[in-house]
């Protein structure tokens, strides 16, 4: 299927079906596969658009950070629907692509028929008191575990409770 150059990153996305059209936005270490049951139930009375966010699935990978963030993932899905020609739709978003269809609506609410949000939210997080030396316990039981079956730390991770 299709890939096209927007914003100056390679991204590839599938188009199925005729009809309105259903952009569906993939979460965190997704792709376009993830939708594909999806894309069978509705391509049939409707056009659906799987992209792959950059860095994900057949979309290149820009190398640096500064290439990442929600607002460059939903100005990415504006460019598409853009070049798709694309002037309403209804946006569906998991997780990460929750996070950017939010901003997308926010951002162009005109494009924007209607709004799927699936296990997502705002992006904002309110921290409930005693949240830091919680995290700090869990952190310590974490390296406690990691110390006593040999597992390396490495930079950056925030470590998984549950081993």
């Amino acid at each position: 299927m299709p890939r096209v150059c927007l914003n100056g990153v390679n991204l590839y996305y599938e188009v199925n079906g005729t009809g309105p059209s259903v952009i569906l936005c993939h979460g965190y270490t997704g792709s376009h596969q993830s939708w594909m049951s999806q894309v069978c139930a509705l391509s049939p009375k409707y056009q659906t658009i799987a992209i792959d966010h950059r860095g994900h699935g057949g979309s290149d990978a820009p190398s640096s950070a500064g290439d990442y963030s929600v607002p460059i993932l939903a100005d990415d899905v504006r460019a598409l629907l853009g070049h798709l020609g694309i002037t309403k739709c209804c946006l569906v978003g998991h997780s990460l692509g929750g996070f950017m269809a939010i901003q997308l609506v926010l951002d162009h609410p005109d494009i924007i028929s209607s709004l799927v949000l699936v296990d997502t939210s705002s992006g904002e997080f309110e921290r409930v008191p005693g949240f830091a030396e919680l995290r700090a316990k869990l952190d310590e039981l974490i390296d406690q575990r990691r110390a006593a079956v040999r597992i390396p730390v490495v930079p950056g991770d925030i470590g998984n409770p549950i081993m």
